[in-house]
């Protein structure tokens, strides 16, 4: 999860920001970081869904970028 966050796939109020001007060990995003871990543990699906749609979403958009090429 934690690479998943700071490669910054999934964003927004509910998810932690890790950049180099806002230290991992944050008090919110560490939090955060830890619920999301949490809830990943109880859930075998959610870390290979989300991988799954990002691969989708990566070979949807080299196919449009390969029709336009053409």
């Amino acid at each position: 999860m934690y690479y998943i966050f700071q490669s910054q796939l999934i964003s927004g109020p509910f998810f932690p920001t890790f950049t180099k001007e806002i230290p991992i060990f944050d008090d919110k995003n560490y939090a955060l970081l830890v619920v999301w871990c949490f809830i990943s543990g109880f859930s075998e699906k959610l870390v290979p869904d989300i991988l799954n749609k990002t691969q989708e979403k990566i070979s949807e958009k080299k196919s449009s970028e390969s029709k336009v090429q053409k």
